[in-house]
């Protein structure tokens, strides 16, 4: 019953290609259909998540442009044919060992992910490779025409020669011991977990957009960054100081660092995460910049309380409050808040009955009022982190009264 479904299926899929696209993806092929051979118009044909092992020369017509084989069972390309006229070629998910595409001369597209990858070369002209998720330990000089090189998850120690053409990389996820030196046509580098880079002191490109390298073991970047960077990320590191931002910067993420103090951010950024640091205060004028969402939970920030015995509402910001603002007056679904003054002040807090939720810096937890709200905070684990130290994240609002 099932083999006669799966025959009604693929005769549909082999009627239906006036597009010039062939569609049998999932269909437990373990062979391509006789018929396709001779269907000369097709452009794109999908075979993903079948049990192919082989392709045969005749298998497949010779115009096809994009063929997609990814999920499927094979082992070497040399068992499979590919035809000279294909441009997009995927065989991710699969159980490749080893790649040569120097004579695939007229691929520009290769995705290679999930395989098993120990050697690889590049097809003459490619212009974007993927090859995520293998065994790669190298790579060879990459090609003139290469455009953009998604590497992540392999075993990747140095890379080689880059050429001048190249505008993305990413290698994240890698064994990489040094920071490479990229060309300036360079506009998006991805590098994050990678073993320990320490000093950045090569210069950037000078075309760079994004650049994102947290969990790197960075400790100090001394190369001055673009101008144009407008996304940086350096989450995950030991950096001690914010490196010299450039002017027209949007996004920056420095939590999880071992930055003391806030200095020189520009009024182009528009996110700022300085989360898990080691801050004691907030500049006025971020505070003030009501277009800045800022970040700043898990610090060691301190909030002036009223003279006497009573608890002065939170007043400071978070992701685009007002400056001024208590809990209890917000406008936001989202906030943080800091308070150190101690255990048996959160009885001046009566929080209705509302979720939200308090972070620390080894776990989150959640709870519904201010009993749970006292008692979250009494635990080993908080005291142990640091027992004046309180950051909590509203899911809805707090009434604080």
């Amino acid at each position: 019953m099932l083999f006669d479904k799966q025959k009604k299926l693929v005769k549909k899929a082999l009627e239906d290609t006036s597009n010039g696209t062939l569609n049998l993806m999932y269909m437990a092929l373990d062979k391509i259909p006789e018929e396709v051979r001779n269907m000369t118009h097709l452009e794109r044909i999908y075979l993903n998540g079948n049990c192919i092992k082989k392709i045969a020369k005749d298998e497949l017509p010779p115009n096809v442009k994009v063929l997609n084989l990814r999920r499927n069972k094979i082992e070497s390309l040399e068992d499979c044919y590919i035809p000279e006229s294909v441009v997009t070629l995927d065989l991710s998910n699969n159980q490749l060992t080893d790649f040569d595409g120097s004579s695939l001369a007229k691929i520009k597209v290769l995705l290679l992910n999930h395989n098993n990858i120990r050697n690889f070369k590049f097809p003459p002209n490619i212009q974007s490779c993927s090859v995520s998720n293998n065994c790669l330990t190298s790579l060879e000089d990459f090609p003139d025409t290469l455009l953009s090189l998604v590497a992540i998850n392999n075993c990747i120690t140095t890379l080689p020669e880059i050429n001048d053409k190249l505008e993305i990389i990413n290698v994240s996820q890698n064994a990489l011991i040094e920071f490479p030196t990229f060309p300036d046509s360079v506009k998006e580098i991805y590098i994050s977990h990678n073993i320990n880079f320490s000093v950045l002191d090569k210069p950037f490109p000078s075309s760079l957009n994004i650049f994102k390298a947290y969990e790197s073991g960075i400790d100090e970047i001394s190369a001055q960054l673009p101008a144009g960077l407008e996304l940086l990320d350096l989450s995950g590191n030991n950096l001690s100081e914010v490196p010299n931002l450039p002017l027209c910067v949007v996004s920056v993420d420095l939590s999880n660092n071992q930055l003391v103090e806030l200095s020189d951010i520009p009024d182009s950024v528009k996110y700022l995460d300085v989360s898990h640091n080691r801050l004691s205060e907030i500049p006025k004028d971020l505070l003030e910049d009501k277009k800045l969402e800022i970040i700043y939970d898990n610090n060691f920030i301190h909030v002036e309380t009223n003279k006497g015995s009573g608890v002065e509402p939170l007043k400071l910001r978070d992701a685009g409050d007002s400056v001024g603002d208590s809990v209890s007056g917000s406008r936001y679904n989202r906030h943080s808040g800091y308070y150190n003054n101690g255990w048996n002040n959160f009885d001046s807090y009566n929080i209705r009955n509302r979720s939200y939720n308090h972070t620390y810096r080894n776990g989150q937890n959640w709870s519904w009022n201010r009993r749970g709200f006292q008692d979250s905070f009494k635990s080993k684990r908080a005291k142990v982190d640091n027992p004046h130290y309180v950051s909590h994240k509203f899911k809805d609002k707090v009434i604080v009264v």
